[in-house]
């Protein structure tokens, strides 16, 4: 009960800062592999490639991305080290593997926060990349 209390406290605080997407990322051990195990986009993400196609957004194209527990990508660290990790500029960060898609959706910026149970990453659409993205 208290992941969910604070998943939906910081989820609130994020998107009244400006994010336009949330991905929980939680981690199967036995694999050891990081699956997106929830997610949402406000109406600025899923606009952000205006309407080439409604069907399919940043957030859904990230389903099949398994990052590593432990790994040294933003995901992997924040959950191992327990701090947050935020990508300032996703086009310049050597361990953001997912820098090419985030830079076709206007992703200007990403930050994972490890919580009791995986790690959260929220981004945000920035108005100079979505404006390289379309």
């Amino acid at each position: 009960m208290y992941l969910l209390a604070y998943l939906k406290a910081e989820l609130e605080r994020v998107f009244r800062g400006g994010a336009t997407y949330a991905i929980y990322w939680k981690p199967d051990y036995a694999r050891g592999k990081y699956a997106q195990a929830a997610n949402y986009e406000t109406a600025a993400q899923s606009l952000s490639k205006d309407a080439r196609k409604a069907s399919d957004s940043y957030v859904k194209q990230c389903i099949g991305f398994t990052p590593a527990v432990g790994g040294s990508g933003p995901i992997g660290t924040a959950g191992s080290s327990g701090v947050t990790v935020t990508v300032e500029d996703t086009k310049n960060c050597d361990t953001f593997r997912r820098s090419a898609l985030a830079q076709s959706w206007g992703i200007g910026s990403i930050t994972c926060v490890p919580c009791n149970g995986g790690v959260l990453e929220y981004g945000t659409v920035t108005a100079d990349k979505l404006t390289l993205a379309l």
